[in-house]
């Protein structure tokens, strides 16, 4: 019983952790956002301002709610015509289009004599959809509640190779094993689950003002064709049996369509946590901090003006979300913190960390006489330092001039990027790994937070490294010894193999000899060793099979004639025989 019992807990422990939601915002990061300075305070050179996913802004003109749905309709496409009016309150698009989205979300299609009841059922929900790699993850939420959700898992993947079953058929053809009649079988079953989810949820699918997807390349064809036929299917009394609906205006879940968005993260495994994690970040506005100080001079501000990409830095704030609905609810809060930072151009140390020009990098931190102010200024779209380019840049001096930003100049390697990621993570290549590891060993633990904070290895110095590259040439060495040894065996093996099949061909030939010698035959010429020829009179038969010719105690012949002539001289020695040894 004590044997059972640890063998299930070791099998328990090598059971793979299930991720939670948290972990997964975390790997997901923050989406693309676009910045709004919404309330300046002159007094103090603060300004607050609105980040809101840009894949909450609709791609075309068309607000998110119809018309016919959303009562503020003709305020909205007011707003609309003065926009296009005029064209210098561009600023106005990303504000209409919030506007657009919370009418839409919020709107609930009653009449005056409904209840509240009612009311409650016609609100509007999001759909997140994930597929990829033999895995469907759906979900409709609600404002902060998870009304539906469903999963599956089906084996489409091959496990060692990797890839899906149908991308290998279309590259290679199709194999007829077992196992790619099951991934086939696999995909079939996953299209069927999502036929099947699609038709379940139709009334609550077309409640949805926003429907956010994730679908790999190989299964976007399909997905929309199972979308398409649900919609038919639906609509035209469910089976598949009922009359074709080839109407889809009123279809809002199709490709192309207005309120379907693709979304900008990497969504890791599909499940219900990711699904959770995919609603909270695309939903989700923040409230940051801006410091005006460190704008230039001619940039203009005003209470709705647009931060320029290159203009300033954005500091985390807290926002609170009031839960308004709720009674229960009433006071508490929600906190979402989060870092958005708007470009800065490139300095000269950026530009030399890109291009790998070492000289330049060492001028330019020789000039500073040991102040490094600008050393970790965050620049260029994903706001990275000049030690974050030089750690992506695929010049081949790029492990020296992480060396030379970590050793000469200082470089902070905590510093993250738009994407949370420290320099390290974007290392291109083993010797700008090492690089990091070799000043994390001459910098020393207390310079920086290296492993926590920098995600750098272990310390390493240049004496590990030669003497890495002396075992990795000693392994080669012994390596190339042992295939040098290998090969000799096998020619010796080879050698002998064919000294065993040449003793046994001459046994053999001395055999045949001895036993032609014994019937009275004369022994077989060279020649006739690898033809068809009568063993008794040694005529080539050409054109005959053996089977063809006339056999007698083993022996072949090419007419009865030879083979009496034969027989008769075998009798004759015979009886020579009996009568010398009566005698």
């Amino acid at each position: 019983a004590i044997k059972v019992t640890s063998a299930n807990n070791t099998k328990k422990s090598k059971k793979k952790k299930k991720k939670s939601t948290e972990e997964y915002l975390k790997q997901m990061g923050s989406p693309p956002a676009e910045t709004l300075i919404i309330q300046v305070q002159n007094e103090t050179s603060i300004a607050l301002a609105l980040t809101i996913p840009t894949v909450l802004f609709p791609s075309t003109n068309n607000s998110l709610s119809d018309a016919d749905d959303n009562p503020n309709a003709d305020l909205a496409h007011f707003y609309q015509s003065q926009e296009e009016e005029e064209k210098n309150q561009s600023h106005l698009e990303p504000i209409l289009s919030l506007y657009n989205l919370a009418h839409g979300l919020s709107f609930t299609s009653s009449s005056p004599n409904s209840s509240s009841s009612s009311k409650s059922k016609h609100q509007k929900n999001v759909l997140v959809i994930l597929l990829q790699s033999g895995r469907f993850a759906a979900a409709i939420f609600n404002k902060d509640e998870c009304i539906k959700h469903t999963t599956f898992s089906r084996y489409t993947v091959r496990k060692g190779q990797g890839g899906s079953q149908s991308a290998l058929d279309n590259t290679k053809g199709k194999a007829k094993s077992v196992g790619s009649q099951l991934r086939r079988a696999g995909e079939a079953q996953l299209r069927n689950d999502v036929y099947l989810t699609l038709m379940d949820w139709k009334e609550d699918i077309d409640d949805c003002a926003l429907y956010f997807l994730s679908l790999s390349k190989m299964l976007q064809k399909g997905f929309w064709e199972d979308v398409n036929r649900a919609y038919q299917d639906g609509h035209s009394g469910g089976g598949g049996g009922g009359k074709n609906v080839n109407n889809t205006s009123q279809q809002r879940l199709k490709k192309g369509g207005n309120q379907v968005r693709s979304i900008p993260l990497d969504v890791g495994r599909p499940c219900f946590e990711s699904c959770c994690a995919v609603y909270e970040l695309i939903m989700s506005c923040s409230l940051l901090q801006v410091d005006l100080s460190m704008r230039s001079p001619a940039a203009h501000v005003s209470g709705t003006d647009m931060v320029s990409p290159h203009d300033e830095m954005l500091h985390p704030i807290k926002e609170t979300n009031y839960e308004n609905n709720n009674a229960e609810n009433v006071g508490t809060t929600k906190e979402v913190v989060k870092r958005e930072y708007v470009g800065a151009p490139l300095t000269a140390l950026h530009q030399a960390a890109i291009d790998g020009n070492v000289e330049l990098l060492t001028a330019v931190l020789s000039s500073c006489n040991g102040n490094h102010d600008d050393i970790d200024t965050v620049a260029g779209p994903k706001l990275m330092t000049p030690l974050h380019y030089a750690a992506e840049s695929s010049s081949p001096n790029a492990a020296k001039c992480v060396s030379l930003l970590l050793i000469q100049g200082k470089a902070n390697p905590s510093m993250l990027d738009s994407h949370d990621r420290p320099p390290c993570y974007l290392a291109s290549n083993d010797s700008v790994r090492n690089a990091f590891r070799l000043a994390r060993s001459e910098l020393g633990e207390e310079m920086w937070n290296w492993s926590e904070g920098a995600k750098v290895g272990a310390p390493l110095t240049n004496d590990d490294i030669k003497n890495k590259r002396e075992k990795a040439a000693e392994k080669k060495r012994r390596q190339r010894m042992r295939q040098k040894e290998r090969k000799k065996l096998e020619q010796e093996k080879a050698a002998e193999e064919e000294r065993k099949a040449k003793e046994q061909q001459e046994k053999k030939e001395q055999e045949e000899s001895a036993r032609r010698a014994r019937a009275g035959l004369k022994p077989k010429s060279a020649s006739a060793k690898n033809s068809v020829v009568c063993d008794f009179c040694q005529k080539d038969c050409k054109g005959k099979r053996k089977s063809q010719l006339f056999s007698r105690l083993d022996f072949l012949y090419c007419s009865s004639e030879c083979m009496r002539k034969h027989q008769r001289e075998l009798m004759a020695a015979a009886a020579t025989a009996r009568m010398s040894n009566g005698n």
